[in-house]
């Protein structure tokens, strides 16, 4: 991946909606970088549906603020790539806790489903 101006990409830590997830730095701290990616053919009109779908998403969530939500910092829209910038958060996923050989609680489960819905 080419990063976009300004970001150095330090690795790749994961798949997202649309593309693969880069950490990344920039002069005020790092960052998550998703990338958008499609398996159509490229500049086809499935391609540009999807392009278009992933930049809205971003668009879209630009200036929400939760907690539960990673703020999304720019859309990048260059003319061959397309790119989300979202604040990183150095956490542990779903996935990787889930993976442990405790078992959880009822209450941890029922916290866990509740911030996940």
């Amino acid at each position: 991946m080419n990063a976009p101006k300004g970001y150095q990409l330090v690795q790749r830590i994961g798949m997202g909606t649309g593309g693969a997830v880069y950490q990344a730095k920039t002069d005020t701290g790092e960052v998550a970088i998703r990338q958008f990616e499609s398996k159509a053919e490229p500049a086809s009109q499935t391609w540009l549906d999807e392009r278009q779908c992933f930049l809205q998403a971003g668009r879209q969530a630009l200036g929400l603020t939760h907690t539960r939500i990673v703020p999304v910092l720019e859309v990048i829209d260059e003319a061959s790539e397309a790119f989300v910038v979202m604040a990183y958060m150095a956490a542990p996923t779903l996935a990787t806790a889930l993976l442990t050989t405790r078992r959880f609680m009822p209450a941890e489960t029922d916290t866990v489903l509740r911030q996940v819905a």
